[in-house]
């Protein structure tokens, strides 16, 4: 019987090879479509202007824009002024890669420039960023496949990754940290995973590199690898298997050392001397005593622990002469010991926290409830559970896959961490998908775990959809949004008052106000502005304590002086937010009018007329009735 006309059998070999096509076209499609929901749902806001971005961007976006703007007008270098902006706090000068971390406003600018065209800047980076934040799958992709080594699975997480809501909770925002940052994070944990497999030097230097690049992109990421670093330590006390144990992994700490010495944030925040840092460096000193892998468990644990105490020791003496025992982070881990005191509900009586902890207790770092979790995560919430079970019994042995139980352990003290601080949730929005796969790949019945992941996958898939159908983007909303109101208005009030501002201010006039829409002002007028909200300078936050404390509980001279103080005649005042900072400012939560005598009673009253200032620009009425109020003074 002739062969001729049939095909050959097909090898195991070809079936690989298409079960990996297979794969990366299921992590195509997560990537776009995370990235289409992230683009589209920006641009088809209401409030999103494509010609302009004048009363979008405020906050932390307005400040990242600005100094992206900068590095555009440098010709995609540093301006002149970099390591002393004199606009940013005024009256002093900022050193802001020192200050700030500006990885993203230098990938933004340099990719505008390369393709930007014709494009506003504004628009640009909303694609930009809509699409690099989607690039997470690919560390979920890759971080599962290391685990399971089935493309079946890293391609179901990927695709739940994309479709679990809290992933998507900075749609709109135009810049911001995380979508540059935590990319980077995920291809850092799927490069290190897969160097701890291969040992090749490429893997571990491409693992420190995006370490590195993530670290230096966000403040929030030395919490993240905190939690990372605690989550191997924690493995090597229970076992003895010291990760830097193996071959080339010294690499991934050496440039981490490296870039404490040489990036200026890094440098300027002392994270030489951070807890991660230390614990690597102490973890890889008893590797490098142990060459022989002659010492028992006890010993290793041991000698790293005194590593540990001597390093931890030489960093209180290096903080106290290098920086006067100041600590930029000190608010942090104010603000965790005062959650866990308190259960995680802010304490009726503002006196019980400093005002760094006050400071930071809102927003993204409120505490999270269940709703958070539950509207958030979704079926995610089963699978983290169902993993962390897993895990117990391998804990509890000493024994078992590793990998998989690291990053249980990690997932685990991620969910403490997203209880605290809300915006920690893409912690587990990016860990969860990989443990379900890991989960299902170590189960007596992966097909059928295969099937669920398939099935939250696509229920997931439904209720994403469900909840962003006709939902207007909260960051552009005011806020206390009264029913009735246009959700129009704050943005278009907003920009009436910065254009206002560029129009009829003079340029090299300084502005106090609140640090939300100051840089609203900083960004499309360039006036200087004295309060910025990126707080993570203890100066920074000085300055900030001191006008929210004179605002709300000191006097009217007291507040005159202050104004003199910082040389700025001008003052904004947006009266809803002014108000909601009203118990960082010492005013009990309870009180629900301001205190008679104090500066926040003159302005924060329905009559405009303040003595002692000229009355420069005002919202009209109506809009400040519905919640929309902006006011500009100047000290006459």
């Amino acid at each position: 019987m002739s062969a001729e006309g049939h095909a050959p059998p097909r090898t195991s070999a070809d079936i690989g090879r298409r079960r990996h096509i297979l794969g990366l076209l299921a992590l195509v499609l997560a990537v776009v479509f995370s990235s289409a929901m992230r683009i589209h749902f920006a641009l088809a806001d209401v409030n999103f202007d494509e010609e302009s971005a004048d009363g979008m961007l405020k906050s932390d976006p307005g400040l990242i824009y600005y100094v992206t703007e900068r590095i555009l007008q440098s010709g995609g270098l540093p301006p002149d002024d970099f390591r002393a902006d004199p606009r940013i706090e005024h009256p002093g000068e900022v050193d802001i890669p020192a200050m700030f971390t500006v990885g993203q406003e230098f990938f933004a600018a340099w990719t505008y420039r390369i393709f930007g065209g014709e494009m506003p800047l504004h628009v640009f980076c909303t694609w930009l960023f809509g699409i690099f934040a989607s690039l997470t799958a690919v560390g979920v992709y890759g971080l599962a496949w290391e685990l399971t080594g089935r493309v079946k699975l890293a391609a179901l997480a990927a695709l739940f990754f994309a479709v679990l809501p809290f992933n998507y909770r900075t749609i709109g925002m135009i810049l911001i940290r995380e979508e540059f940052s935590f990319p980077l994070f995920a291809l850092h944990a799927w490069l290190l995973a897969r160097a701890v497999r291969t040992r090749t030097t490429w893997s571990f230097l491409g693992a420190g590199l995006a370490l590195v690049l993530a670290l230096a992109s966000w403040h929030a990421m030395g919490m993240i690898v905190t939690i990372e670093v605690g989550a191997l330590a924690a493995w090597f006390a229970r076992t003895g298997e010291n990760p830097l144990a193996v071959p080339k992994a010294w690499i991934v700490p050496a440039l981490a050392v490296l870039a404490c010495l040489f990036v200026p944030v890094l440098r300027s925040k002392l994270f030489l001397f951070s807890i991660p840092v230390m614990a690597a460096l102490a973890m890889l000193a008893a590797a490098l005593l142990d060459r022989r892998g002659a010492w028992t468990h006890g010993r290793k644990v041991l000698v790293a622990a005194g590593a540990f105490a001597a390093l931890f020791a030489v960093s209180l003496v290096a903080r106290r002469w290098i920086s006067g025992g100041a600590d930029d982070y000190g608010h942090v881990y104010e603000l965790i010991l005062a959650k866990l005191a308190h259960g995680g509900r802010l304490p009726e009586d503002r006196t019980e926290l400093s005002f760094g902890a006050r400071l930071i207790w809102q927003g993204p770092f409120a505490t999270s409830t269940w709703r958070d979790f539950r509207i958030g995560l979704g079926l995610a919430n089963a699978f983290l559970a169902a993993s962390v079970l897993a895990a117990i019994p391998g804990w509890v042995r000493g024994r078992g896959d590793a990998a998989f139980l690291q990053l249980s352990l990690f997932a685990l003290i991620s969910t403490v961490a997203a209880w605290m601080v809300r915006r920690t949730l893409i912690l587990l929005g990016f860990a969860v998908p990989v443990l379900a796969a890991a989960l299902f790949h170590h189960s007596r019945r992966p097909r059928l775990g295969v099937a669920l992941l398939t099935l939250a996958t696509a229920f997931q898939a439904v209720d994403l959809a469900n909840r962003t159908r006709g939902v207007a983007n909260g960051w552009y909303l005011p806020a206390n949004m009264r029913p009735g109101l246009d959700p129009r208005a704050g943005v278009r009030e907003l920009r009436r008052l910065v254009r206002w501002v560029g129009q009829n201010v003079p340029k090299d006039a300084a502005i106090m106000g609140d640090f939300i829409a100051s840089t609203s002002i900083l960004a499309h007028s360039g006036h200087p502005i004295v309060l910025q909200p990126k707080y993570e300078t203890a100066s920074s936050r000085a300055r900030i304590e001191d006008f929210y404390m004179t605002f709300f509980t000191g006097t009217f001279e007291s507040f005159l002086g202050l104004l003199e103080r910082y040389d700025s005649r001008y003052l904004l005042v947006d009266a809803q937010v002014l108000w909601s900072f009203r118990y960082v400012g010492g005013v009990p939560l309870q009180q629900h009018s301001p205190t008679p005598g104090t500066p926040a009673y003159a302005f924060l009253r329905r009559d405009p007329i303040v003595p002692g200032f000229e009355l420069l620009f005002r919202s009209p009425p109506e809009l400040e009735a519905d919640g929309v109020s902006y006011r500009l003074y100047r000290v006459e």
